[in-house]
């Protein structure tokens, strides 16, 4: 069993006309995947951001391990919510592209 084998990818997209970052999740390769994938069978957790609502806790797990780490790392490179932008948009974005296959999607979603 591997500890933190969650695997993602961090990125800064620019172009002429848009900025934005990307945040893709991977799927299961590893013991420790699969087992948070049969995992969400277990039991559901109250979802943080959603009073009343709850999440499967393998999925919940995962994004709350990587959860602090994922944050410090997109405002290193720049991507920080639109209302923290102010006037300086120049050097920060906030268009925010989020995607991942199989367990990584789950992550993703939540």
């Amino acid at each position: 069993i591997q500890p933190r084998s969650t695997f993602l990818l961090l990125a800064r997209l620019s172009t002429r006309t848009e900025d934005g970052c990307v945040i893709s999740f991977r799927g299961s390769t590893t013991i420790t995947n699969w087992i948070e994938d049969f995992r969400f069978w277990n039991t559901p957790v109250p979802f943080e951001w959603c009073k009343g609502c709850y999440v499967e806790d393998g999925f919940s797990s995962i994004w709350r391990n990587v959860k602090d780490e994922v944050l410090e790392k997109l405002r290193d490179i720049g991507c920080v919510p639109r209302h923290e932008l102010g006037n300086s948009s120049n050097s920060s974005t906030s268009n925010l592209y989020i995607t991942g296959h199989s367990l990584g999607a789950a992550v993703g979603t939540l």
